[in-house]
């Protein structure tokens, strides 16, 4: 008798994991709040960078290395900097901060949100 209970909680956490496998699996960020700049990655790895045009140059999310920390590139100077979050650089013709990263399960849905200030 004491087997069947067993057993039952074996399944019970498979069953678990499954789901909570699939949620985190299809997990994607909520949209970018109000005066943020949301910089996403390729859905294939193996594309370049998507760069997001601002006045003054373009920037893009190359590499996100962990919960707060990513590889941004930034166009014009042909440069790729390594930031952490709350952190603010200067770019051609602005500043940047990044505000938050979005590093999910997929790395084709990673993300982060920035805000670009232009002096201009």
């Amino acid at each position: 008798m004491r087997w069947r209970w067993i057993v039952a909680a074996g399944l019970a956490l498979v069953v678990l994991g499954a789901v909570l496998g699939v949620r985190a699996w299809n997990e994607v960020p909520p949209p970018a709040a109000s005066g943020l700049v949301r910089l996403v990655r390729p859905d294939s790895g193996s594309l370049p960078p998507i760069d997001h045009a601002y006045p003054g140059g373009e920037v893009s999310l190359n590499a996100v290395l962990s919960d707060d920390e990513i590889f941004l590139g930034v166009g014009g100077t042909h440069s790729e900097t390594r930031m952490r979050k709350g952190e603010t650089i200067e770019i051609p013709g602005g500043r940047l901060t990044l505000v938050e990263i979005w590093n999910v399960w997929r790395p084709s849905q990673d993300a982060v949100d920035v805000r670009i200030v232009t002096s201009g």
